[in-house]
């Protein structure tokens, strides 16, 4: 689920929340088998869905910091 505006505030997700959706999106949107591994540090489909979630994470966390 990404970043929630609720009345305490914005509810920002970790990086491995992210990490795990992102992994997910792509599995899905591709119909990925299991010669995809997605959790291989050698990857290099694993290292671009590893830089998308950091990415998110950044963009959450500035977000935040931007109503406080």
């Amino acid at each position: 689920m990404p970043a929630t505006l609720t009345v305490d505030g914005l509810q920002i997700q970790p990086y491995f929340e992210i990490l795990d959706e992102c992994k997910a999106d792509l599995a899905q949107a591709t119909n990925f088998g299991p010669q995809h591994d997605l959790d291989s540090p050698t990857s290099p489909l694993a290292l671009i869905v590893a830089f998308q979630a950091r990415r998110e994470a950044l963009y959450q966390s500035l977000l935040s910091e931007v109503g406080a």
